[in-house]
């Protein structure tokens, strides 16, 4: 039934944006908020049509199925998420380690913050708890190992109150 949804969805509306969305919210640990989404369609430079700008009916389609936690969205049924994976995870993880790839670039990059000179100085704090998740999830265990070996990034994790994750991410 869950597939058949996803397929109305991706007729009705753009079907990269379905896509991107469903992808996004299947890899994503705990569910992304709408800002996070939209950040991450608008980020996208090859798409087709506006996908950023089909975001939000298609989030409206997909109310019933999602829950929200705060201000993250996750999915609500265990079988809209087993769907999601069967219609666009199967036969390879190339799209998964990609889109694991793009959350921790997002956000590493979200934790950074814009200013070279005061890296790491951000109040970011689901930044720093999604990055180093992300990156080993996307195969870029050099990339984590750097940032949990780097003085700055773990000093500025533990500033915004992330101990606890500092322990999750070894």
């Amino acid at each position: 039934m869950f597939q058949q949804v996803i397929r109305r969805l991706g007729e009705d509306f753009n079907a990269v944006t379905v896509k991107e969305v469903l992808t996004l919210l299947a890899c994503s640990r705990r569910g992304l908020s709408e800002r996070e989404l939209l950040d991450l369609l608008e980020g996208e430079e090859v798409r087709v049509g506006d996908s950023a700008g089909d975001l939000f009916p298609v989030l409206r389609q997909l109310r019933p199925y999602l829950q929200s936690r705060g201000p993250l969205l996750d999915f609500h049924h265990r079988h809209l998420a087993k769907a999601t994976r069967e219609e666009f995870f199967e036969g390879g993880h190339t799209l998964r380690r990609d889109t694991h790839r793009r959350l921790a670039d997002y956000f590493t990059g979200r934790a950074r913050g814009g200013d070279s000179w005061h890296e790491w100085e951000t109040d970011n704090a689901r930044g720093f708890a999604e990055c180093v998740f992300h990156l080993t999830k996307a195969g870029q265990h050099d990339q984590a190992a750097k940032l949990l070996t780097g003085f700055p990034f773990l000093l500025h994790k533990l500033r915004v109150g992330l101990l606890e994750g500092v322990f999750e991410d070894y």
